[in-house]
C-alpha cells in the first residue's frame, strides 16, 4: 500500500467513527506539499540547465573598423597632450614619460 493511500484511508476511518484526525490529516498536506515542492525544484534545476547548454554559444568577436581606430589613437593623442601642457604648466619638472 503506497504512502499516501495509507493516510486516506487513516483520514477516512476518522470521519466514519467520528473522530478528529487532524493530525494525520496535516501529515497528508504536509506530504503532499513536499512532493509538489520537490518537483518545482527538480524543473527548476532542468531549466536552468538547459539555459546553461544555451548560452556556451561561441561569440563572433569583430574587428574595429578604421573610423573606430582613427578616434582611440586620437583619444590617446589628446591625452598625452594634456599630460604635456600640464607638466609645461610645472617649471620644476621637465621630463614627460
Amino acid at each position: 500500500m503506497p504512502f499516501t493511500e495509507g493516510w486516506l484511508q487513516i483520514s477516512k476511518m476518522g470521519d466514519l467513527f467520528g473522530l478528529n484526525f487532524s493530525l494525520a490529516s496535516f501529515a497528508y498536506n504536509w506530504f503532499e506539499m513536499t512532493n509538489q515542492l520537490e518537483s518545482l525544484v527538480e524543473s527548476i534545476k532542468s531549466k536552468v540547465r538547459a539555459l546553461k547548454k544555451k548560452s556556451k554559444k561561441p561569440y563572433i568577436k569583430m574587428d574595429k573598423s578604421s573610423s573606430v581606430k582613427v578616434e582611440i589613437r586620437s583619444k590617446k593623442a589628446r591625452k598625452l597632450i594634456d599630460k604635456t601642457l600640464k607638466l609645461a604648466d610645472r617649471p620644476g619638472k621637465r621630463s614627460v614619460s
